[in-house]
């Protein structure tokens, strides 16, 4: 199994940290939340190999920081694209052209390096292998949940997803989020170069999710534990304390 961590961010959006600084290398624990992450992967016995896709403005500090995380895992660093700064292929753009790039023809686990949790995968990824279908991680939120900040997800009692709308201006009733947590299967990645091909215009993996869903079956799998969405500023001061 492949693992594709997407580390394509641009910046940390917090005054406690210089705008440069990439969501991975923030602090939890004395630990950049790229190595929680990495820690969790270390337990994946089918784990073959990790790719961290990253922007190339931070890739630099990824390989600089690379040699000093010992890893069970080979662990590679690989820039999304040659563009510059402001010019980004978006993460699922990104993500197709790695597929064919590195002619990736197994499984695959993709994460957002700007997530941090703390389930384990395996229960996540045996779903996946069970059902020969996509899943996807998701998490009940508590709180006060606002439009346009998650995908929002509504499943079956079989874990079918049947209602995915990505960052929706109103919400639905639903708090169960979708995180950037998926599992493909081998057989489902050609499914992206599909949506790619009929989308041109840079996408996120969530918006991809909501159109995969209405076409195949994708599934929802439940993260218990805590989760949270670095990408949101707030999110980063409440993890902290948490973990």
């Amino acid at each position: 199994m492949k693992v594709v961590i997407f580390a394509t961010d641009r910046g940390v959006r917090l005054d406690a940290f210089p705008r440069s600084t990439a969501c991975s290398f923030l602090p939890i624990r004395g630990i950049p939340v790229i190595e929680h992450t990495l820690n969790k992967l270390q337990l994946l016995k089918s784990a073959g190999e990790i790719m961290i896709l990253t922007h190339p403005h931070f890739a630099a500090r990824f390989r600089e920081w690379l040699p000093g995380y010992h890893s069970r895992v080979p662990v590679r660093v690989i820039e999304n694209s040659p563009c510059s700064f402001r010019d980004s292929r978006g993460a699922l753009r990104a993500f197709s052209v790695l597929v064919e790039k590195e002619n990736i023809r197994e499984e695959v686990l993709a994460l957002g390096a700007d997530n941090i949790f703390s389930c384990a995968l395996e229960a996540l990824i045996a779903c996946g292998r069970r059902h020969g279908d996509p899943v996807v991680g998701v998490y009940e939120m508590n709180g006060n949940l606002k439009p346009r900040q998650y995908g929002i997800v509504k499943y079956d009692d079989q874990r079918r997803i049947t209602e995915f709308t990505e960052k929706p201006s109103y919400l639905n009733g639903s708090r169960t989020v979708s995180t950037c947590v998926y599992y493909f299967p081998a057989a489902s990645l050609r499914e992206i170069s599909v949506y790619v091909r009929k989308n041109p215009e840079p996408e996120t993996l969530g918006k991809y999710i909501e159109w995969l869903s209405r076409e195949k079956t994708v599934r929802a799998f439940p993260l218990g534990g805590t989760w949270f969405d670095l990408g949101k500023p707030d999110a980063y001061e409440e993890a902290v304390f948490s973990f």
